[in-house]
């Protein structure tokens, strides 16, 4: 049996009419989570990001003669080193510049996250950069953390799903517990409630309930009518 991991999500097949489909598709899923105009910012890396590919094939040979781009060939462990050094001979103010790189690295990593891609792609270093005059940065400080807390549902997500379900012991209990009830006196004799439950034949939740509801114990295995009886 295959061990290979199920995957998250299936991202389109590229082909030589729009050979870029799949970088389009990944950074869309991203820009889906947040609103305008933080989506704007997403969409303007995912430009960038393709035009990086367009202009230098990312430094493979392959794509030179097919430009389909496959994140799961080309988004290797470098990828993210390819981009940046790429991006540090833009014509950029410098916290523009962070700002695309930083947005393109949460890109990959939710790939990875999802199961994209197979391969994690290492972090490389970029300089945040100051204030520029005459200069506007992708986004502001507050801006840049509403985008984070959009992409943080995509890891979120991911990261519950690779990891499965831990109970916390801190929620709602997922059926009620047992009640402490006295001893049940029926003819006579004492029970506790599953020792009534099985020599009455009757279920235990039935005999617990119907003394939550104030009948006796009598009434609660049902050797005597209940209070609500037909007369």
């Amino acid at each position: 049996m295959s061990e290979k991991l199920a995957r998250l999500y299936k991202a389109p097949q590229p082909t030589v009419a729009d050979p870029y489909a799949q970088i389009r598709w990944m950074f869309n899923q991203v820009e889906s989570e947040c609103k305008e105009p933080y989506a704007a910012s997403i969409r303007w890396a995912s430009n960038t990001y393709v035009r990086f590919v367009s202009e230098t094939n990312a430094s493979y040979a392959e794509l030179e003669n097919d430009k389909r781009f496959f994140l799961s060939l080309y988004w290797e462990a470098d990828a993210l080193s390819r981009f940046s050094e790429w991006l540090r001979k833009q014509d950029l103010a410098s916290k523009t510049r962070y700002s695309l790189y930083k947005i393109v690295r949460q890109v990959m990593g939710i790939a990875y996250a999802l199961r994209i891609i197979d391969t994690l792609v290492f972090h490389t270093s970029m300089p945040k950069g100051v204030s520029e005059t005459k200069q506007r940065s992708a986004y502001t400080d507050d801006e840049e953390e509403v985008v984070n807390e959009s992409v943080a549902r995509w890891v979120g997500l991911a990261d519950s799903v690779l990891n499965g379900y831990v109970p916390s012991g801190n929620g709602i209990p997922s059926r009620p517990q047992k009640f402490d009830f006295p001893p049940m006196v029926i003819d006579g004799k004492t029970y506790s409630v599953s020792e009534a439950a099985a020599q009455f034949g009757v279920e235990y939740w039935k005999i617990s309930e119907k003394l939550r509801m104030g009948m006796t114990p009598a009434q609660a295995v049902g050797i005597e009518p209940s209070p609500n009886a037909a007369c």
